[in-house]
C-alpha cells in the first residue's frame, strides 16, 4: 500500500500465483476484526468484504456434508442432462459414469470448495433449463392435443402461467400426463394441484374430469 492506495497491478500479480483453493484457505483464516477500517475495497471496508467471503465459505463447507446436495445432483442427472454447455461442464466435473449415485458420492467426498461452488452454479443453470424445457414440452403437448382454445393457447405462449402458478414438480407431472395420452394415476393430482389446474388450465382440467369419470 502507498498513500492509502492499493497497488492493484502488484496485488494482481501476487494473486495470480496463488492456487484458487489455497487462496480460499487464506481468506478463511483471516481475522477480519484485526483489519483497520481505513482499508477499503471499492469504498467498502475490507473487513466487511472478508466477513461475507468467510460466511460463503462456511456455507459451502456445510453443504459438502449435506445429504440434500447429493440428492439434488442425482435428481438433476436422472432427469436428463441436455447438450448445452452447462450440462456438459457439470457432467465432466461430476465425472459421471453409469453408476450415477457412486459418481456423485465420489465427487462430494473428494471435491474442493471451489469445485463444489462451480458445480452448484452449473446445477442451478441446468435446473432452470430443464424447467424451461418441461414448460415448452407441456405447451407443445397441449397444442398437439387440441385441448386449448386459440385464445388460451396464445395466453400460455405469451404469459408465464406455468412459472407463476405451478411448481417444477407439478409441471413435470403435467408433462408426464400429456405424454401418456392424458392418462395418469389420479394419486398424483392432490386437491390443491387440481384446483390450480382448474383455474389456470381449464381445458386441461376437463380432460382430467373425463378420466376421473371413466375411472
Amino acid at each position: 500500500m502507498r498513500e492509502n492506495i492499493y497497488d492493484g497491478v502488484m496485488l494482481g500479480d501476487i494473486a495470480a500465483d496463488i492456487p484458487l483453493d489455497h487462496a480460499l484457505y487464506l481468506l478463511s483464516s483471516i481475522r477480519s476484526q484485526d483489519i483497520e477500517f481505513d482499508f477499503r475495497l471499492n469504498e467498502r471496508p475490507l473487513a466487511e468484504f472478508i466477513d461475507e467471503v468467510q460466511v460463503s465459505l462456511n456455507v459451502l463447507t456445510q453443504l459438502k456434508d449435506h445429504e440434500d446436495v447429493s440428492s439434488m445432483f442425482i435428481k438433476l442427472c436422472e432427469l436428463g442432462l441436455l447438450q448445452d454447455d452447462a450440462s456438459r461442464k457439470l457432467s465432466t466435473l461430476l465425472r459421471l459414469s453409469e453408476d450415477l449415485q457412486n459418481s456423485v458420492r465420489m465427487f462430494i467426498q473428494t471435491c474442493t470448495l471451489s469445485q463444489l461452488h462451480t458445480a452448484l452454479v452449473l446445477a442451478s443453470m441446468v435446473d432452470q433449463m430443464q424447467y424451461e424445457r418441461s414448460q415448452e414440452q407441456l405447451r407443445v403437448a397441449l397444442n398437439d392435443a387440441s385441448i386449448s382454445t386459440e385464445d388460451q393457447v396464445q395466453s400460455i405462449r405469451t404469459t408465464p402461467i406455468l412459472k407463476q402458478n405451478f411448481t417444477r414438480k407439478e409441471v413435470a407431472v403435467l408433462v408426464d400426463f400429456s405424454r401418456r395420452g392424458f392418462r395418469l394415476s389420479v394419486d398424483q393430482f392432490n386437491a390443491p394441484f387440481l384446483a390450480k389446474i382448474a383455474e389456470h388450465l381449464p381445458d386441461l382440467y376437463k380432460q382430467l374430469e373425463v378420466r376421473l369419470q371413466r375411472g
